[in-house]
């Protein structure tokens, strides 16, 4: 018996295979590139995805030796794809990073109340959601969006080229910005204010439901044993919170590859104006009567990278991020590092880069320079952990993922700045594990969330806050936030 976790990002599909501990069997992985030809256009086409998947799947199953019993799906959500009632796609599925809906999206932000928005659906402005696209399409593709039998998320999109009905779930259907996180419905009169059409949604199911067998063609095609069983899996920054045990409230999540992800669970949603100010999203947990919130940095351990080439510490654009961190000072700097090499995220939500390096003398050495950058991504999850906690959602320590989980040093030092347990999670892919556990849950494997956690998640250790070191950033923590509102009212 083994479990099969799928998940599928802007740019590739990973896949993995499973045993009911959660060791690996079988691994595989592809890309697919999105059409960008255009200014402001990201989308691909989804046979593009289907082959991509096709191909991971292939690979893990092959490598597994053991039968497949089950899977399921950790997904991007914010996208939606136009699908006729034959199943046909009528048009690529746009991305997250497209920006044709801008303009409608300003109108309808002027139109409908963005606090009413906030409290309904957990989502906080913004430009990347499928209900503005879908506003997009009505008004600049009126034969697409008439012809659209159902606007499909790609977990749907998948369930029906598995021969399944394709319906969604919560942590998926809120970040359409029209679900109701507190009833767990469609938000009838943020869809109706929008002009758009409820029956053109699909329906919501329960996260782990089980839809059923998939197809004897869709077996073959990608490897499977006939009877494989497809579980509702989920939004990924939420798989990927269960999947490294981030399950129970003041539990999170920090995930750091590119941009750097803080996915916080709570039993109680946070929808307040705060929330809303700070661009916070909160929604469904895949756990059962639980939600998740996230904030991010998009610099996150691309600060390394540009570092290293700045440099010349990179091998043919490659950079050993354990190596450069190992290089560092052991003791704390006096720089003081903005993290906001691009766009800012979470809190500030500010388009204009303003990432700076403060203190520097003739005497910084390259090895301080290393800690100063990583204090700044620690400084910047540290607001974020205190702006979350005002609005009540508490963390209480960190379960780290990613290519930060594999350097012990740098989890010190961030264990340091936030003043709380850390939990290492190297060579883990925490989405690709969580789909597999829910695909355990929805089939009894394993009884709930946290007896999946129980058998399938183990920290490689844990680390713990050094109270001297604490002390000194949480007083260097008052100097960080002061830096970003200095900066920009010097440079607006």
């Amino acid at each position: 018996m083994s479990l099969l976790g799928i998940a599928i990002t802007s740019g590739d599909v990973r896949a993995g295979v499973f045993d009911i501990e959660g060791r690996v069997m079988g691994q595989g992985a592809a890309a697919f590139a999105a059409d960008v030809d255009r200014p402001g256009r990201s989308e691909v086409p989804m046979d593009r995805v289907w082959q991509a998947l096709k191909e991971a799947v292939t690979r893990a199953v092959a490598g597994a030796g053991d039968a497949v019993t089950a899977m399921s799906l950790a997904v991007e959500g914010d996208v939606a794809v136009p699908v006729d009632r034959n199943g046909a796609t009528l048009a690529p599925s746009i991305l997250p990073g497209d920006t044709r809906a801008d303009a409608v999206a300003r109108d309808f932000q002027e139109r409908v109340s963005p606090i009413e928005v906030m409290r309904v659906t957990g989502m906080p402005g913004g430009m990347g959601y499928p209900l503005l696209r879908l506003l997009w399409l009505k008004e600049h593709a009126r034969d697409v969006y008439g012809d659209t039998y159902k606007f499909m998320g790609w977990q749907e999109y998948v369930a029906a080229r598995l021969g399944l009905e394709p319906v969604t779930e919560a942590t998926l259907a809120a970040r359409t910005q029209m679900y109701d996180v507190i009833n767990r419905s469609w938000a009838s009169g943020i869809i109706d204010e929008a002009g758009l059409d409820r029956d053109k949604l699909s329906d919501v199911r329960e996260t782990g439901t089980v839809l059923g067998e998939i197809s004897r063609n869709a077996a073959a095609e990608l490897g499977l044993p006939t009877g494989t069983k497809f579980v509702l899996g989920g939004h990924a920054l939420a798989v990927s919170a269960l999947g490294v045990g981030a399950a129970s409230a003041g539990h999170a999540m920090d995930a750091v590859d590119g941009a750097e992800h803080l996915v916080c669970a709570s039993h109680e949603p946070a929808l307040d104006v705060q929330m809303m100010k700070n661009g916070f999203a909160c929604w469904p947990h895949v756990v059962p009567d639980m939600y998740v919130s996230d904030a991010y940095n998009f610099t996150g351990a691309n600060l390394l990278r540009w570092f290293a080439r700045l440099v010349g510490a990179d091998t043919a654009g490659a950079v050993d991020l354990d190596r450069l961190t190992a290089a560092m000072d052991d003791a704390p700097t006096d720089l003081l590092v903005l993290p906001y090499f691009t766009i800012s995220g979470t809190p500030y939500l500010d388009p204009k880069p303003l990432g700076s390096v403060v203190g520097l003398t003739l005497e910084t050495r390259r090895a301080t320079l290393i800690r100063a950058l990583l204090e700044g991504l620690a400084f910047e999850i540290r607001l974020n952990v205190v702006l979350l906690g005002e609005s009540g959602v508490r963390v209480n320590d960190l379960h780290v993922a990613g290519p930060a989980a594999t350097s012990r040093a740098w989890c010190q030092l961030k264990c340091d700045v936030l003043g709380m347990p850390l939990h290492r999670h190297p060579d883990v892919q925490a989405d690709v594990l969580g789909a597999a556990m829910l695909a355990g849950v929805g089939t009894g494997v394993y009884d709930d969330a946290s007896a999946a956690v129980a058998f399938c998640v183990s920290a490689e250790d844990s680390l713990y806050p050094n109270g001297e070191r604490t002390d000194l950033y949480a007083r260097k923590f008052l100097q960080y936030r002061r830096l970003y509102p200095a900066l920009r009212e010097i440079i607006p």
